[in-house]
């Protein structure tokens, strides 16, 4: 009784899961849950938990991050094991899953549904939720000793670890739950798609935190508060609420790299209410007009969207969505304006185009990476739809 209302509580608080770790099977629980099946070397094998957990002493927060940025932290109290996580500490970043894909040899089409993978999980920073944990370990028993704090970092295949202590202090909980309350009303209104409300609602949101970081002169309030943190931990409300709208997450994942690119030009304050303001203006178009459009096509290129560097026939897309393939040969191309093969085309030359001027990449590496083996085949087709080849692309605009 005693450590289900104690787990809840973190929960509620931190609005993250809390596992109690009593046997093999939550541990089975929790693989099974959160290995991404990208990664084979996950920290949610059954056997990498089982491993972290033999490095974790009484009387420390010990916290694991792996080579994607995910932490769990584990730790100990009244002689019972506790996970809490998985969590991030700031947004994903697409340039660094598609270093990890390229790393690894893994094709293009798995960077959405892998960036997918981790909007999922919900951001936090180690201090708010080490700060958490003493004062509600504090509030259970005022005599248990102090805790401190230690992380193992995955770093190109080392693990570095940081050792902190923490004092006991308290919450003022009153101040949690309205915060959240205010921003379950920001996300009621960008899942509607009500572009005037939405503005409000995330001036109280701000106003409130700002109030709140300007009055309590603390170390929690100044790590809670902290302007990226919250930020972020907004940035991640507003895909996941626009994203329960029904929104395409092509979409979304696309207004939100846009808005990743305008932070290297405008405050971090203005790029977050921009991002606020275009997605709850997609939720709103998307509602309106979700009728017109026809549910087989839609569905098709969302699919492509996550597979293009697949092989993929019109066969086997006729066959996935219940349809003969003279028929969704003829939709796809009324609906678009041409065949499923130049359709995949675009979005593989596309990939390139920005890979060409974003990275290094080797344009053999870029052609793999996009779905073509054949690299002569891939120039081809890029100097088709560009009408110049990938060396001259890269070239011209890395000039300018």
């Amino acid at each position: 009784m005693l450590s289900t209302l104690f787990s809840k509580l973190i929960s509620n608080l931190l609005k993250v899961t809390v596992y109690k770790i009593e046997d093999e099977n939550i541990l089975q629980n929790i693989s099974t849950q959160y290995q991404s099946t990208h990664y084979s070397r996950s920290m949610f094998h059954v056997s990498s938990l089982k491993y972290l957990i033999s490095h974790v002493p009484e009387y420390s927060f010990t916290e694991f991050i792996d080579e994607l940025n995910v932490c769990i932290l584990f730790f100990y109290f009244a002689s019972e094991l506790y996970m809490i996580g998985p969590y991030m500490k700031v947004s994903p970043d697409r340039k660094q899953i598609e270093e990890f894909l390229i790393k690894n040899k893994l094709p293009a089409s798995f960077s959405i549904s892998m960036e997918n993978y981790l909007s999922n999980i919900p951001i936090l920073s180690s201090y708010r939720i080490t700060d958490t944990l003493n004062s509600i370990i504090n509030s259970f028993n005022s005599e248990y000793p102090s805790f401190n704090f230690v992380r193992f970092e995955y770093n190109n295949n080392k693990k570095n670890s940081y050792q902190k202590n923490f004092a006991k202090g308290n919450i003022d909980y009153t101040n949690i739950y309205q915060r959240y309350e205010l921003e379950n009303q920001l996300m009621l209104m960008i899942e509607s798609g009500d572009i005037n409300a939405v503005q409000h609602a995330f001036k109280d949101v701000t106003n409130f935190s700002k109030n709140i970081f300007d009055k309590i002169n603390s170390t929690y309030a100044y790590n809670y508060y902290n302007v990226y943190t919250a930020n972020a931990m907004i940035r991640v409300l507003a895909r996941k609420a626009a994203e329960k709208s029904g929104l395409s997450v092509i979409i979304i994942d696309q207004i939100t790299q846009k808005n990743i690119q305008n932070l290297k030009f405008n405050s971090t304050q203005e790029s977050l209410t921009t991002l606020i303001t275009e997605l709850t203006q997609a939720v709103h178009d998307y509602l309106i007009h979700k009728k017109d459009y026809n549910p087989i096509i839609s569905n098709i290129t969302e699919f492509l969207m996550f597979h293009y560097s697949e092989e993929i026939s019109l066969t086997a897309l006729a066959n996935k969505f219940n349809v003969s393939d003279s028929y969704l040969s003829k939709l796809f191309i009324k609906e678009t304006g041409e065949t499923i093969k130049q359709y995949i085309a675009k979005l593989r030359c596309k990939k390139a185009a920005d890979l060409l001027i974003e990275t290094n990449m080797k344009i053999s590496q870029i052609s793999e990476f996009v779905g073509y083996l054949d690299n002569n085949y891939f120039i081809k087709v890029f100097k088709k739809l560009y009408n110049q080849t990938p060396s001259e692309y890269r070239k011209k605009r890395t000039q300018t």
